[in-house]
């Protein structure tokens, strides 16, 4: 064996598999009140996350309410 196929294979790794559910549970778990607490860039995201929801929210009920005449 040559040296290039040698440590061609030696650092040759078989891809990982990743875990949706594993990594859902993560992103959720991120999302509680103590961990953004601790951290507050995360604060901040989180707080803007909910007005974004609270805004889209209040638009979606509005256009329902009023539908639009080009419908």
């Amino acid at each position: 064996m040559s040296t290039s196929t040698q440590t061609r294979s030696a650092t040759h790794r078989e891809p990982r598999r990743l875990h949706w559910g594993g990594l859902i549970k993560a992103a959720f778990l991120r999302l509680g009140p103590r961990s953004l607490a601790r951290n507050p860039v995360m604060a901040v995201v989180g707080i803007g996350t909910l007005v974004c929801a609270l805004y889209t929210g209040q638009a979606t009920a509005r256009e329902k309410a009023s539908p639009s005449p080009w419908q």
